[in-house]
Parts: C-alpha cells; structure tokens; sequence
C-alpha cells in the first residue's frame, strides 16, 4: 500500500513540476529579445565605387527560428548601422543585369515584403514578415545613398555569378549587377513563439490533468 501511495505522489508531483516548468516558459517567453539570425562582419576594405549606388545583397539564415520583427542593416566602420531609403526583400536573388533600384515593387519576382521604417539605422519590417532557417532571402535598396561608398566595409569574394554575395546597381537609372564581394551587414530578428491563446489552452490542460490524478488518488 505505501508503495502505491508513493508512486501516486511522485506522479502528481511530476505533473506539478511540468505545469510549473511551463509556466515558467510562459513568463520568460514574453521577453523573447533579438537574436542573429546571420550576419557577415569580416572584411578587407571600404566599398569604394564612388557616390548615388544601390545595393543589393544576398543571405541565408541560420538553423533556429524561425523569426519575425526582422531587422537588416549593412555594416560600417565601427559596427555602425547603414540604411537608406526602401528595402525590399526577395525570397530568390535578382538575376544579373535584369532590375533598376527604381523598378522595385511588390511585382518583382520573388518579392516578399519592403519597408521604408529605418530605427538605430536598420530597416524593421512588419511583424508579420517571418524568416525560415537554412533559407536563402535577397535585400535591395531603391534609393542610392553616398555614404555607403566611404563607410560600407566589403569582403572580396571573387564570386562574379548573380545569385551571390553583394549586387550593386551604379545610380538609380543603372541595372543590378555581382561584383566578386560581400557587403558586410547584420539580419536580426525574434524567435517565432506559439500565440497566447495556444500556451493558455497547454497551460490550462496540463493543470487539468494534474488535477484529475489528484482526484484519483
């Protein structure tokens, strides 16, 4: 009989360790904070094409996530923030010589989402922009900006073929095209968490349960 008795309570006891273990992932998963979803911070120079170019880069996310309240930024000197203008994100790279920075729209193949919100000097897209993991995605700006030219720090790659690294377009009127670098540049964003209502309705199950088992015994 004590054995019995003993098994019941290590089993209830079980069960309120878990509800409390949720629980606790409840409180702490509303302060998910940013994360690095990937970023390139290496480099060996300025970027150094002259004023008025538009970039265009291509990344793949980590393992993890997936994420959302995305946030992109390329790299200066010293960690700074570069953004300018609108920012659209592709889920394929633009093809070589295809697209002008003033021919972005919702229209161009493989659009995703744009934003023209820039905080801390990162672009922020909406929160319902999600990023898978061990996915590629591509990032063009529609507007030139000559501080990039003396403070975007690149890395030489050596890899020409469209579909990798840094793009750049030389002026608004000029078409999109590789260059052999990677632009350095930060993608951060939040882990994805199930919705309240979801972890309320788990929550609230495995009280019940637990509950049950006490009736039981």
């Amino acid at each position: 009989m004590n054995r019995i008795t003993h098994t019941v309570a290590r089993d209830t006891t079980g069960l309120t360790r878990l509800v409390a273990s949720f629980s606790l992932f409840l409180v702490l998963s509303a302060n998910v904070h940013a994360v690095i979803v990937d970023e390139q911070t290496a480099s060996d120079g300025f970027l150094s094409t002259g004023g008025g170019q538009a970039l265009g880069q291509v990344f793949t996310t980590d393992a993890g996530g997936p994420w959302n309240n995305v946030r992109f930024a390329f790299l200066g000197s010293g960690d700074t923030n570069l953004a300018a203008g609108t920012l659209y994100l592709l889920d394929t790279p633009l093809g070589a010589f295809t697209t002008m920075p003033t021919s972005l729209s919702a229209a161009t193949p493989g659009f995703l989402a744009s934003t023209a919100t820039i905080v801390g000097g990162e672009w922020v897209f909406a929160s319902d922009v999600v990023l898978d993991p061990l996915t590629q995605y591509a990032v063009y700006m529609d507007t030139g900006n000559d501080t990039f030219s003396t403070n975007l720090l690149t890395l030489g790659t050596g890899v020409f073929s469209a579909g990798t690294g840094l793009q750049i377009a030389f002026g608004l009127g000029s078409l999109f095209q590789p260059v052999g670098r990677e632009a350095t540049y930060r993608v951060s964003g939040d882990l994805v968490i199930p919705e309240p209502g979801t972890l309320v309705l788990l929550s609230a199950a495995l009280l019940g349960l637990a509950r049950l088992s006490n009736r039981r015994h």
